[in-house]
């Protein structure tokens, strides 16, 4: 039996196009399926509130995998992790299935580029993308469910298994927006973090893969743009992304 799995993308975010030579999660599937996955990378609405997401993701597992009852593991980057929560909270007949997930650079507890995308004074808007901005402020309502906060919008189901991925870009140097991004964040609040993302908030209270990956929000799929993905257009995956990425699969489906 094939294993089947799920790769959720962030906001901004997207599956592939042109046939699959470019993916959100930079070569990613393709890898698992030369592995002997199946691999299925949904279309969610990318600047969508969580509750919109969320729903879509599921009609999205529904369809192809519905008549099922093989089991579901679920890799999600950014809000795409928070995708998968609610919908192992709320679906059922997904959860049930779902043994074990994995979050990537998700914002478990919120982001700060979020509370900054609502605050024209605060010293992180300047830096942030005008997309990611937009995206944020649309009327769609991505911006209130990525705001910080201290409690988890879905809480954990005792047999599923989560395990958090964070990134630190603290320590590179900032050559993408992303990183210039972290290294201020850092000057703020002292917090590692991936320019998106701090390193607590992406924990999630759960199971945290150590090290830190050593990598900028959309390093962590593989890409070196802030357009989370579109890099790799032109460039193919960084050394060692595969790598962990087959990492994450031998964990996810242990």
């Amino acid at each position: 039996m094939r294993k089947k799995v799920v790769l959720a993308h962030g906001l901004l975010g997207f599956a592939d196009f042109g046939n699959g030579l470019v993916t959100y999660f930079n070569g990613v599937r393709k890898r698992y399926a030369e592995l002997g996955c199946e691999v299925l990378p949904p279309v969610v609405t990318a600047t969508g509130s969580l509750a919109h997401r969320s729903a879509e993701l599921a009609v999205a597992i529904h369809q192809p995998w519905g008549d099922s009852q093989d089991p579901i593991y679920m890799i999600g980057h950014s809000m795409g992790g928070l995708d998968c929560r609610r919908v192992i909270a709320q679906d059922e007949a997904i959860s049930k299935r779902v043994h074990r997930m994995i979050t990537v650079c998700t914002p478990h507890f919120g982001s700060p580029v979020s509370d900054a995308a609502s605050a024209a004074t605060s010293p992180l808007r300047p830096l942030i993308p005008r997309p990611l901005v937009a995206a944020l402020r649309s009327e769609a309502g991505a911006v209130e469910d990525l705001r910080t906060g201290t409690v988890l919008q879905d809480g954990y189901r005792h047999d599923v298994d989560y395990v958090c991925v964070s990134g630190d870009a603290t320590q590179l140097s900032p050559a993408s927006e992303f990183s210039v991004l972290a290294h201020k964040i850092h000057a703020i609040s002292g917090e590692a973090n991936d320019g998106v993302v701090t390193a607590a908030s992406a924990a999630g209270e759960r199971i945290m893969l150590p090290p830190l990956w050593q990598v900028d929000h959309g390093g962590a799929i593989g890409s070196a743009s802030h357009l989370l993905g579109l890099a790799a257009a032109v460039n193919s995956p960084p050394a060692g992304h595969l790598k962990q990425y087959e990492n994450l699969l031998r964990i996810l489906i242990a």
